[in-house]
């Protein structure tokens, strides 16, 4: 934080200094992080390709406070060789494609005691975790988003970590874009790679929906030197860490789309109508488009599915559910939550405890709340409400109700009851 001139008062040091870094007192080995696990468990709620993203090991390295290694590199490389049995793992699960995050060569670039040489070591370093994995990797650049705040007031630029970061072993490259109205475009001039690069046409860190013809502009701008087969079109970087709303980062997806579009009518090339994201080019696999399903039908259509993208079986007769869980086709445990259709069960228990319950069971079914109707003559059951009206008492002689006298204002005391005659 140092680095960065950050100090109490300001709202980068209060994000910041949030962070709880974990202590290294031992030699590091794999953990349950179960990200095989965790991506079945979505895999199975659609039957389109499911992205996993996760951290890569220098950065992960960076949020770890080293007490046990002589230096960060030796904790690095192990760190390394954990992440690629995670990765490993994800890809023979069948994960088709896997986006790492943040290399840090273009962020430590920007220090004047960086050497050619540490930059080289952290391209090694990611090239480690990535030995033998079996899948399509993404590499994700940007220059921070704690907050939706920027790290650099001015943007860097990625001259000096852009040859480090074209050695990675990865299929596709991202780099931040919109915030610098493509200042970087021209280092790709002269650069010869047979990787995919994504570029980032909508900002993460305001909340003013560009134009779908400013996307347009910035796109053109990159085909001068970019081959269209090798243009990507993708965000600046992700809407969430207490960022923008759903409704704006919506609609920036929106934007970009229609920017997209825009360039791809010019081009002679298909419309894209946006529901996988948009391209100018993007993996075979990947490249046919089908309408957005409305998330019921999308449900029921699956629930007829069978194996990697199998998804819940649904009956969808009233909106209230429960969610139960089955382990090898034998009811193991009812969750202790009713929700709406879409899920929100944060009402009824907390999203951790819910995963949880996911995460040891090999099949999720969702199946309707179908109630007996009371028997006749049971009487309603009524809810305490904050505004219900309190039972009243009627005074002595009096011949209307006083809810004075039972529910006195706070601070007053009651009225006592008239004294008999």
């Amino acid at each position: 934080m140092a680095r960065h001139g950050l100090r109490p008062g300001k709202i980068l040091w209060e994000v910041q200094e949030a962070y709880q870094p974990g202590v290294v007192r031992r030699k590091l080995s794999r953990g349950p992080l179960e990200y095989a696990a965790l991506w079945q468990v979505a895999q199975r709620l659609t039957d389109r390709p499911l992205k996993f993203g996760a951290i890569c090991a220098p950065a992960l390295a960076s949020m770890l406070w080293n007490e046990f290694y002589d230096d960060d590199r030796a904790m690095i490389l192990d760190l390394c060789d954990i992440m690629n049995a995670e990765f490993r793992a994800l890809a023979d699960a069948g994960c088709p494609l896997i986006q790492v995050e943040e290399p840090p060569h273009h962020l430590r670039a920007q220090q004047a005691g960086t050497t050619d040489a540490d930059l080289e070591f952290q391209t090694e370093a990611f090239n480690r975790q990535l030995t033998g994995v079996d899948a399509e990797i993404w590499v994700h650049t940007c220059w921070g988003n704690p907050n939706q705040q920027r790290v650099h007031w001015e943007v860097p630029s990625y001259e000096r970590g852009l040859p480090h970061l074209l050695q990675l072993n990865c299929d596709v490259l991202t780099i931040e874009c919109a915030s610098s109205e493509g200042r970087d475009l021209p280092l790709f001039k002269h650069v010869k790679t047979d990787k995919k690069i994504a570029i980032g046409v909508v900002n993460h860190c305001n909340t003013v929906v560009e134009p779908a013809e400013h996307v347009a502009a910035l796109i053109r701008k990159a085909l001068e030197f970019i081959p269209k087969e090798q243009l990507i079109i993708s965000t600046d970087c992700g809407f969430g860490r207490e960022g923008l709303s759903r409704r704006i980062a919506f609609y920036k997806c929106v934007a970009l789309v229609e920017g997209t579009n825009i360039v791809r009518r010019e081009l002679g090339l298909p419309r894209s109508c946006g529901s996988r994201g948009s391209e100018l080019a993007y993996p075979t696999e990947f490249r046919q488009h089908d309408p957005v399903e409305p998330p019921r039908a999308a449900a029921q259509r699956l629930g007829a599915m069978g194996g990697r993208h199998a998804g819940p079986r649904i009956q969808a007769r009233r909106p209230s559910l429960h969610v139960r869980a089955c382990k090898q086709g034998r009811p193991t445990g009812v969750a202790a939550a009713k929700s709406s259709w879409c899920a929100k069960t944060a009402k009824a228990c907390s999203w951790l405890a819910l995963t949880q319950m996911l995460l040891r069971t090999d099949a999720i079914v969702i199946v309707p709340v179908i109630s007996a109707p009371p028997p006749p003559g049971t009487p309603p059951v009524r809810r305490p409400g904050k505004y219900r009206a309190k039972p009243a008492t009627r005074r002595a002689g009096a011949g209307r109700c006083s809810r004075r006298a039972a529910c006195p204002r706070p601070g007053r005391p009651p009225v006592p009851p008239p004294s008999a005659p």
